[in-house]
């Protein structure tokens, strides 16, 4: 008989593959995967019309009216928990809410002084779902500590956390923006869409296909990744690496949050190395594995490197009808070069971008700081260290791209030559 806990980690399973794929996809793989488990399903659907309904900039502050009150998309605290004290913090208005958790504008009371502090305070609170698979809110906890061991100016800091009444939370530097998943909408959005009124303050970026596009792209990609690489000299992993953990505050500045399924060195994954984790369409080849082993800081790097490939070409490297082949095209495939879909790109840019994504971890960065590294010198107006991928590697790539399609259309010997191509030139 299956435990509850079971159930409801299966339930986060299903949530966590077809949160990213399109409505229609999502329709087939839900009919598929629950089966005659009607429970299952609409109990999956709950959890991502929450995940739809919420602003994805998890811990940002509400918009306010003239007259001081929130706007209707910040969400009425949920009655057992408003006005609720959680250690030196007392809970407010519902800033966003996820399948996993909520997150809460909190002020926080100095017992010392006897004041309250408004402060930028923010309190993520472990959802029921969450404490039924985390026996309590390990998971919750593991995050805290990997995320307060952490001290950077492009991190969102952890203030405090506990557990109390078996609700797990923390307290967080509540970031005064929105995520860069908004911003990449809002770059891409239709004419005419009403998009001023839920984010008045879009956009904060300037147009990224205009002439300065590529060097804020470099800017930016440079400040994640330096955080990335204070991370990883603590031994965290972020392994969840994309634009709506990525959080603009108004001035444009950078922050990285949600240390949700992070590895640390010393307390060990938060996830199972075994588990499929994090955001399928910006997962690493050795996270889509069929046999999954341990990721280390380099799987952050290629995430990061499909973040800025979104940003450049203000498109994802790979698509897919069904998360099999998303992940399939993700270890198989290549993506279409940077300039091909945008030639405003410098070629050095690109090829950072590029080398980022390698799929052979010996040809990727070695580390984020090498990455930040040559976007620096990028935006230094110096020669970067990449090179572009020698002849060998582009026949392969150009293979690797057309083979699928050509065997589909029974133009076998057209692949076939493009292999031999690519072993010629490949031969010593």
């Amino acid at each position: 008989m299956t435990s509850q806990r079971d159930h409801w980690r299966r339930v986060r399973t299903l949530f966590e593959r077809a949160i990213d794929l399109d409505s229609e996809a999502r329709e087939r793989f839900l009919d598929e995967a629950c089966g005659d488990d009607g429970a299952l399903n609409e109990e999956v659907r709950a959890l991502i019309a929450a995940e739809s309904d919420a602003p994805s900039n998890f811990i940002a502050p509400p918009r306010t009216d003239p007259g001081g009150e929130s706007e209707a998309r910040t969400h009425p605290a949920p009655p057992t928990l408003a006005g609720r004290r959680l250690g030196d913090f007392v809970l407010g208005e519902v800033l966003g809410r996820g399948a996993m958790g909520t997150v809460h504008r909190a002020r926080r009371i100095d017992s010392t002084k006897g004041v309250d502090s408004t402060k930028g305070v923010a309190i993520k609170v472990a959802s029921s779902v969450e404490r039924a698979i985390g026996q309590g809110g390990e998971r919750f906890r593991r995050e805290a500590q990997a995320a307060a061991r952490l001290d950077h100016d492009h991190i969102a800091r952890v203030l405090a956390n506990g557990e109390e009444d078996g609700i797990a939370w923390f307290a967080m530097e509540l970031v005064d923006g929105h995520s860069l998943a908004d911003e990449l909408r809002w770059h891409g959005h239709v004419p005419g869409e009403q998009w001023s009124d839920d984010y008045p303050d879009l956009p904060l970026l300037p147009s990224l296909a205009g002439q300065r596009g590529p060097r804020v792209v470099a800017g930016l990609v440079a400040d994640v990744a330096d955080a990335l690489s204070h991370a990883h000299a603590r031994g965290v992993v972020h392994r969840d690496v994309k634009p709506s953990n990525l959080l603009l505050d108004k001035k444009g500045r950078i922050k990285v949050v949600d240390f949700g399924v992070a590895r640390h060195a010393g307390l060990g994954a938060i996830t199972p190395d075994d588990h499929l984790v994090g955001s399928v369409a910006y997962m690493s080849p050795e996270q889509a594995r069929v046999v999954r082993r341990p990721v280390d800081e380099r799987t952050d790097v290629y995430s990061l490197g499909v973040v800025m490939y979104e940003l450049l070409t203000r498109r994802r490297p790979y698509g897919g009808d069904t998360t099999h082949e998303l992940l399939t095209r993700i270890r198989s495939a290549a993506p279409r070069p940077v300039r091909a879909l945008n030639g405003r790109v410098p070629r050095d840019l690109a090829v950072v971008c590029e080398k980022a994504m390698e799929k052979d971890l010996g040809a990727r960065y070695r580390s984020a700081a090498d990455l930040r590294d040559d976007l620096v010198r990028f935006l230094d107006g110096r020669p970067v260290l990449a090179r572009p991928p020698g002849v060998a590697t582009r026949v392969r790539r150009l293979a690797g791209r057309l083979r699928a399609p050509l065997a589909a259309m029974g133009v076998g010997g057209l692949a076939l030559g493009l292999d031999g191509a690519f072993h010629l030139f490949h031969t010593p």
